[in-house]
């Protein structure tokens, strides 16, 4: 529900979530991973600063904390809406 609410909420410039910075490259993905098996968009979102850059593996490139959220928005929702949140991630590769 709160997911549903946060997509709604972009087209209106949401309040994005202070930066937590993490201590290691390892605890960036470790929180990362957590957030996302979370669907915990705010702790997903604290992980990125104002320059962050994410490429989609489609190609798409969003720059930056605002662009990175409407991103966001295209998959931190229900499974069953086409989004990642019930799916489970490690972090690790095997």
């Amino acid at each position: 529900m709160a997911i549903a609410v946060a997509s709604c909420a972009l087209a209106e410039q949401p309040k994005l979530p202070p930066l937590k910075r993490q201590p290691t490259a390892e605890a960036v993905v470790k929180e990362h991973v957590a957030a996302i098996n979370a669907c915990d968009w705010n702790r997903i979102l604290a992980q990125n600063p104002d320059d962050v850059e994410i490429f989609s593996p489609d190609g798409e490139v969003a720059k930056g904390r605002q662009s990175v959220t409407a991103m966001s928005a295209q998959v931190v929702k229900p499974f069953r809406e086409g989004g990642i949140c019930g799916l489970k991630f490690s972090g690790t590769c095997q």
